[in-house]
């Protein structure tokens, strides 16, 4: 192998134990968040991310493998269309999917986005109509002792 085949190679065997390292990732990921979640549509939402994410990496660790294996092809010219057509039908599912993952995840920050904003205005409201029926602490009832007027203050107080 020639200098140039090494660093291709080197290169390939990097990106491939990153698309390993993704996937181990989302799996740990997934892992938790079944563990740990309790909202039926957040668990499925990150459900469909982790089959989207997981099938989008091990595409590319396969892309990866791919590029490397098919420069060793020296078959006939259809076998090498097939193969590279092949390669970049690959390339697009891998995009279709990244935008698909991106598209979800920006509705379902946006939904989370609304459903708190939302919650925010609801519990604003309740404090407005609890501070109107406790008159914001001014007139409602109070909560300490009541001062002694002057008068008595001053009789309280023991001659020295």
């Amino acid at each position: 192998m020639s200098g140039s085949m090494w660093i291709f190679a080197v290169v390939s065997l990097v990106l491939f134990c990153c698309a390993v390292g993704l996937m181990v990732s989302h799996h740990r990921s997934w892992r938790l968040t079944r563990e740990n979640e309790s909202d039926e549509a957040e668990l499925d939402f990150r459900r469909r991310q982790y089959r989207r994410r997981m099938q989008t990496s091990a595409m590319m660790g396969l892309l990866v493998a791919s590029t490397f294996f098919g420069q060793f092809i020296t078959g006939p010219p259809v076998l090498m269309v097939g193969f590279w057509a092949g390669v970049l039908l690959l390339v697009v599912w891998i995009a279709l999917l990244a935008g698909a993952d991106y598209l979800a995840t920006r509705y379902h920050l946006s939904r989370l986005r609304h459903d708190y904003i939302i919650e925010e205005a609801r519990l604003h409201a309740e404090v407005r109509r609890i501070r109107s029926v406790q008159g914001n602490g001014r007139h409602g009832r109070r909560l300490t002792k009541k001062r002694k007027p002057d008068a008595e203050a001053d009789d309280d107080q023991k001659p020295e």
